[in-house]
């Protein structure tokens, strides 16, 4: 008789609540959509993860287009990014988004944040965030939470 093993957690993606979180604060900084990341479905890794866990000290990673419903939590292990690309995925919070020290580039565009994700509080180095194309509820807030959370950042909306 054969089993299978069960998903294994790195390869797995997050299920995320995609209504708006209650508040007064429309885009401010925010969790995002909620939903836990340890609760998953089995999906594959993206190749171009699986290439750079191979070589940890890799300074750029895209995963753009990657369908990503969640934050890979491999993405601890990559220590030496300088840039990474998310773009063009389904993110709706950065839940899971580790500290990564060297990190001065995030491309977060066309995704479907709604807020301004606290998680980029952890992330000191940050010269540049993009986050044009989301679904925030209120840019001009954004914008103000955007100069307080990271005044040295340079945000693009």
């Amino acid at each position: 008789m054969r089993t299978e093993d069960p998903p294994h957690p790195s390869r797995a993606n997050a299920q995320t609540d995609t209504r708006a979180d209650a508040g007064a604060d429309g885009a401010g900084v925010g969790g995002g959509g909620g939903g836990d990341v340890a609760e998953a479905c089995a999906a594959p890794m993206p190749r171009a993860l699986d290439e750079a866990l191979r070589a940890p000290r890799a300074a750029s990673l895209s995963l753009a287009r990657q369908r990503l419903a969640a934050v890979p939590p491999e993405l601890v292990r990559l220590q030496h990014l300088t840039r990474l690309d998310l773009s063009g995925n389904e993110l709706c919070s950065l839940v899971g988004l580790p500290d990564l020290r060297n990190l001065a580039e995030l491309d977060l565009s066309s995704n479907r944040l709604r807020r301004l994700p606290i998680e980029l509080l952890g992330q000191a180095s940050l010269a540049r965030v993009d986050m044009r194309d989301n679904l925030l509820d209120d840019v001009a807030l954004a914008r103000e939470a955007a100069g307080e959370l990271l005044p040295a950042c340079e945000f693009v909306f």
